[in-house]
């Protein structure tokens, strides 16, 4: 009877301590394999925010430079860079002294969609909610 009591205990605290060290180990592997996957994971984010800011700097230097190209069917002379909330106001005809019509212009690259803001700018000049106004100072 002895015998079996110690035998049961040794085996018990065996046992457990089986438990311990394969939890203990399963621990360490898990901490390895997180730490790789975070790193992986940082390096793919990295990259997404590089290529995202190269994008967003192509696009504002093609935003500053389109009144050049071919695609701008205006005169350069003719365009007021704003940059916010649209990118160009063109007196279309002004250089040449015959102003013809005002164009705002958005500039987008590649697959850019219009804000929300420019959405509503679009929207209000659609619906003619447009006028001019002097301001005088005395």
């Amino acid at each position: 009877m002895l015998f079996e009591s110690w035998k049961r205990d040794e085996f018990a605290r065996w046992q457990t301590w089986i438990q311990e060290e394969a939890n203990a180990r399963a621990d360490v592997q898990a901490e390895a394999r997180y730490r790789d996957w975070q790193r992986r994971e940082e390096q793919k984010v990295r990259q997404d925010a590089i290529r995202r800011s190269q994008s967003v700097i192509r696009g504002k230097i093609t935003e500053h430079l389109i009144p050049w190209f071919s695609e701008f069917s205006y005169h350069p002379s003719d365009a007021r860079f704003l940059g916010s909330p649209v990118d160009f106001i063109v007196f279309d005809g002004l250089s040449e002294g015959c102003l013809k019509e005002i164009v705002i212009v958005e500039v987008k690259t590649g697959s850019g969609a219009l804000s929300p803001r420019e959405r509503s700018v679009a929207r209000i000049i659609e619906e003619g909610k447009i006028r001019f106004e002097v301001i005088r100072k005395e």
